[in-house]
This record gives C-alpha cells, structure tokens and sequence, in this order.
C-alpha cells in the first residue's frame, strides 16, 4: 500500500511506508510498496561504452573519482550551497546508483537509462542539508549519508550483491555488461557534477518501482514523485 500524502518525516523512511529497492525484477511485497532501486568518472584505460562485447572478464577497471579531492556540484541547491563532496562520497553514489538503477540487460534503451539515472541523482541531492529523510533528526550532508539514511536504499542497509560486487577492491571482475552498466552510473555521476540540478526537469524526491501510480513520472524500471509536503522548497529550488 502506498499513501502519496505522507509526509517525508514518515517513520518507516523518506518515501512514506517502504525503502529503497535494488533494481532487478521489480514489483511489491505483501505489505507495502518498496523503494526501487539509488563514484567514479567514466572508464579507465580499458575505456567501457554501453553495448561493448570485447572486454572479457576480470578486466573491468572503471577510473574512480580521486579520494585526495573534493567535488563541488554546478549550481548547487539552497540547502546544499556550502558543501562540497569526497571522491570516496562520489565513489559510493555511483555505485549505489549502479545497484539502484535499471541496467542495459533490463532496459536497452540508453536514453531512457540516462534519464532514469538523473532523476535518481536528482531525488538523492534533493534530501541533502533537508529535513525529513527520514525524520527531522536526520540531515544528511553527503550523498553517503543519503543512501544510509535509515531505512532508505535497500541496496543499501540489505546485503546486494550489484552494490558489493561493484567495490573498487573487486569490480574486475564483473562481466562485459555490468562493466558498462557501472561504467554509465560513474558517467551519470559526473555529468550531474558538471551541469547541476535541473529540477524543472526532474522535480522529485522519492521514487518507488514502476506499477503505473497516476500523476507518477516513470523513467526506466522506476516512477517518480515529490511529497506535497516538499512542494514549496522544490518550487524555490526551480525557480531559483
């Protein structure tokens, strides 16, 4: 069961009743909706694109966001205007976004993909320096701390093997298509880094696995939506 009008301070996490998923064959539990799906810069000298059939296996070296360095994302929201994020933090939201979002084999068209995975990124640095997710206790001041928020990314706070098999200690390993699914996940990351939110685009905060809600926008395996609550900061954040 899902209730749009929950506020983002709901108890059981950020979307209301439910958490996060990992993409994969989507649907619902008995009791409730789940959350579906959510740092590196491209691919290394073993360059990776989508639909690459050449690498073989135990070769996949994606180049990972510089942990001596810190980031600034372009046209940084309201909330988030002073903070600025660790290669490690980037590192970790990519991977999340990799285990998160829909992959080639589940979803071949690349710009569907690539929508899917902003609004991702757009739900994720929405949350930041907000209250809410999931409570008022809760502020979360890195992308890490959004994706461990309690109770919110299930590829997260539940053992997910997208999420584990894609650490930098073990990612060779991962097969040609996964190598290039990681590989648009670190990209998406980067791209969102240098043009910035655009919220007039994807005015989200929460998403859920795609069961055709109304008024939901779906991108890939995903739909998505912004609680009632959050409709006056959003609007300043687009307005801005």
């Amino acid at each position: 069961m899902e209730n749009d009008d929950i506020h983002p301070n709901a108890p059981a996490g950020g979307g209301g009743p439910g958490a996060f998923r990992s993409a994969g064959p989507i649907g619902t539990n008995s009791n409730m909706d789940k959350w579906m799906n959510p740092g590196p810069l491209g691919a290394g000298h073993n360059a990776i694109v989508a639909g690459d059939t050449t690498l073989a296996d135990k070769n996949c070296n994606p180049k990972w966001f510089d942990k001596t360095k810190s980031y600034s994302v372009s046209k940084p929201t309201s909330a988030a205007n002073a903070l600025t994020f660790t290669g490690d933090d980037l590192n970790f939201l990519a991977r999340m976004l990799y285990a998160e979002a829909t992959g080639s084999g589940a979803c071949p068209d690349a710009n569907e993909r690539k929508k899917e995975k902003a609004a991702i990124l757009h739900v994720c640095y929405f949350r930041i320096g907000r209250k809410g997710y999931p409570s008022n206790s809760y502020i979360a001041k890195t992308f890490t701390d959004v994706a461990k928020a309690p109770g919110q990314f299930e590829s997260v706070f539940k053992s997910n093997k997208k999420l584990d098999n894609s650490a930098e200690s073990v990612c060779k390993s991962l097969g040609v298509k996964e190598c290039a699914d990681l590989a648009e996940a670190l990209a998406a990351v980067n791209e969102f880094l240098s043009s910035g939110p655009n919220f007039k685009a994807y005015p989200f905060d929460k998403f859920l696995a795609s069961t055709g809600r109304a008024g939901w926008v779906k991108y890939g395996g995903n739909e998505f939506s912004l609680f009632p609550a959050m409709k006056d900061a959003m609007a300043k954040e687009i307005g801005s």
